[in-house]
């Protein structure tokens, strides 16, 4: 008996383990077991939106190891002209697939969900049914809507298309009155209701001709949304993409869309309903079921944000800060043309920039030549100042005991005073540029000429003779008595001392016998030239 607890215990987990283990291999078993779906479209099968359906089927079934068997079924709904028709595709289809053991039935779109909400059961009692449609279904139980959520996807499009067209004072809406499209025009017109400084122009009732007269005529700050449109007022059956390609060749406005299967015409894009996300949603709920015996609480839905990189390019559009979620149609084939406007941005940045840093160097440069001008040249004459030539002259000295001669001349004005108050200080200038003008005219280009002070000019002259100097000195003076200076026609009179740099230990020591030379010159009459006794003969 003490045995018995203990085995009883063992017992139960091994029955436990055995259910557990028939579960799991009835599921596994049930994983690999085909699905079979039969799909019922609104519309024929060449229609864009139904090949995009279509990859979406391929694509599921490249990317899942569950085997699905699908029966597909175009019931062309604009040729459906009476509850007639929908009880022959009802008899059509209960006659064909009552056999056939199906895990799921669905209405496609609008026209094919009523009449499978209407006749799934008697279709094929065991099928669960899945509707993609924008209006309202009372859902029973082994049914499932694939809510479109027009609602959510006109309201992401309105607000990206009202960011990127900030000036836009116009919106065309073009309403083709499908079922879907009546839904999306409802949704837009309320949206953009609400926006400030917009006129709305809803486009319903045309032939295919004037409704690309219209967008033709629609103002260039214009914003277009397009709906779907099947057939036009004149009863003409149209591809919806077809008139969308008729709209963009009629408009340079940007054209935002609410599906898939109209891109690759010219459209920007917007959150769009798409026929290969939808199919295999589809296919996932019908698996969800087969495999859990109930369907996903998260949903299906069957959208994204999908926009044409070159159509936003083209319009002028800007392509960055797009969702994160966001698929571009289209995309850059390379680094540059995705950022060739922020790369160009950047490079005119970059070029104002380095054309600043140039022109403010310039200007810098500039001042500085201006301020070292200022410091060292005589702003009357031009000519060196104290400042610039005292070095050149202590250079001399270093230089001059070693086989480089070098001489100073120093010239002064005679009668300056007098000139200056007889004749006014502005004759006076005119006589000092004068002067330093006849002076500069007589001099090799290795003299430095300098204005010393007042009336006095300094001559620094190398690789020269003391006797040369003196013959240069008497050279200038007969060049500034040689003509009459200014309008009062006066003969200018110059007094010059000429010393030899050699021999010299310091320039204050030979400026003071080339000022003596000088004084010389003014006591023996001025207008002559006097030479200071060389240190060494």
């Amino acid at each position: 008996m003490e045995f018995a607890a203990p085995i009883a215990r063992w017992r139960k987990r091994i029955t436990l383990l055995a259910a557990l283990l028939v579960v799991w291999t009835g599921n596994a078993a049930c994983a690999h077991e085909p699905m079979s779906i039969l799909i019922v479209h609104s519309y024929e099968e060449f229609i864009p939106w139904n090949q995009s359906f279509t990859e979406g089927l391929t694509q599921w079934q490249t990317t899942h190891t569950q085997p699905v068997q699908i029966y597909r079924e175009y019931m062309n709904a604009p040729e459906l002209a009476s509850s007639h028709d929908i009880d022959f595709w009802h008899d059509y289809l209960k006659r064909k697939y009552a056999a056939i053991p199906l895990d799921a039935i669905m209405g496609e779109s609008a026209e094919a969900a009523t009449l499978v909400h209407r006749f799934g059961d008697s279709i094929n009692p065991g099928a669960i049914t899945i509707y993609h449609t924008a209006e309202s279904i009372a859902l029973k139980a082994r049914q499932v809507h694939l809510t479109p959520e027009i609602g959510e996807l006109v309201r992401r499009t309105v607000d990206f298309a009202h960011r990127r067209h900030p000036n836009a004072r116009h919106v065309a809406i073009v309403d083709g009155r499908s079922p879907l499209g009546e839904v999306a025009a409802s949704h837009y017109l309320e949206l953009l209701a609400r926006l400030p400084n917009l006129t709305i122009h809803k486009l319903s009732d045309f032939t295919l001709e004037e409704l690309a007269h219209q967008v033709s005529q629609l103002p260039p700050d214009t914003i277009i949304f397009y709906t779907l449109v099947f057939n036009d007022r004149s009863g003409k059956r149209f591809v919806p993409k077809a008139v969308l390609n008729r709209i963009l060749e009629s408009t340079q406005a940007p054209v935002y869309v609410n599906y898939s299967s109209l891109m690759g015409t010219g459209a920007i894009g917007g959150y769009l309903i798409d026929g290969a996300t939808l199919a295999s949603k589809a296919l996932q709920a019908t698996m969800d079921y087969h495999q859990n015996g109930f369907f996903s609480r998260s949903g299906y839905q069957a959208s994204l944000a999908l926009f044409d990189w070159k159509a936003m390019r083209e319009r002028g559009i800007s392509v960055s800060n797009l969702p994160e979620d966001a698929v571009l149609l289209n995309p850059p084939a390379s680094f540059y043309e995705l950022y060739e406007t922020a790369i160009w941005i950047s490079v005119a940045v970059l070029l104002a920039g380095l054309m600043l840093v140039t022109l403010r160097a310039r200007h810098l440069s500039a001042i500085n030549h201006t301020l070292n001008t200022l410091a060292m040249n005589d702003p009357l004459t031009g000519l060196y100042n104290r400042r610039a030539l005292s070095p050149l002259i202590s250079t001399a000295l270093k230089t001059s005991g070693e086989g480089s001669p070098a001489c100073l001349i120093l010239a002064d004005i005679d009668d300056f005073k007098q000139i200056n108050d007889t004749h006014g200080h502005q004759i006076g200038d005119e006589v000092l540029i004068e002067t330093a003008k006849r002076l500069r005219a007589e001099l090799r280009k290795s003299d430095a000429l300098s204005r010393w002070g007042g009336e006095e000019f300094l001559i620094l002259l190398r690789d020269i003779t003391l006797e040369e100097s003196r013959q240069l000195a008497d050279k200038l003076r007969e060049a500034i008595r040689s003509d009459p200076v200014s309008t009062r026609q006066l003969t200018i009179t110059s007094s010059f001392g000429v010393a030899c740099l050699s021999g010299y230990s310091n320039f204050d020591t030979c400026f003071r016998d080339l000022d003596t030379a000088l004084y010389s010159a003014k006591q023996s009459g001025k207008d002559c030239v006097k030479v200071a006794p060389p240190l060494f003969n």
